[in-house]
C-alpha cells in the first residue's frame, strides 16, 4: 500500500512532454485505479500556495479541492496537506474550511494533526 499527496489542479492537462524525464504526476485515470487497489490518498490544496488569501480563493483551495478529489476518488477524503499552510489552531478561516470539508487529519509544515469534531473556531 501507497500513500500519495494529490495536488488537485496538476492533474487537469497533463502533458507527455512536460518534464524531459518524463511524466511525473498521476493522471485521474490512475488516481482512482490506484485507490481501488487500497492506497490511501491524501488532499492538497489546488496550487502551493499561501494561506494568506482572500476567503474565495481559500474556500477554492481547501474545499474546490477536496470536492475535486472527492468526485475523481468516489469516495470520502479525510486527509489533507499543504504547503507553508498552518498548524490547527492558527488560521481561524482555514480550520473552518477544513472542518467543513470534512477533514479529519491535517499535515501541515509543522506537524500532523487530528482535527477536532466539532470543535468551535475562535
Amino acid at each position: 500500500m501507497g500513500y500519495f499527496l494529490c495536488c488537485s489542479s496538476v492533474y487537469n492537462d497533463v502533458r507527455p512532454d512536460e518534464y524531459a524525464k518524463g511524466r511525473l504526476a498521476l493522471t485521474w485515470t490512475e488516481v482512482p485505479a490506484l485507490a481501488a487497489q487500497g492506497h490511501t490518498f491524501v488532499c492538497h490544496t489546488m496550487n502551493h500556495t499561501s494561506n494568506d488569501l482572500a476567503d474565495d480563493a481559500l474556500v477554492w483551495e481547501i474545499g474546490g479541492a477536496v470536492a475535486r478529489m472527492e468526485a475523481e476518488l468516489e469516495q470520502k477524503v479525510l486527509a489533507f496537506v499543504w504547503l507553508r499552510g498552518p498548524e490547527w489552531g492558527v488560521e481561524p478561516r482555514a480550520d473552518q474550511w477544513l472542518q467543513q470539508a470534512g477533514i479529519q487529519l491535517l499535515i501541515s509544515n509543522f506537524k500532523v494533526q487530528r482535527i477536532p469534531i466539532n470543535c468551535p473556531i475562535n
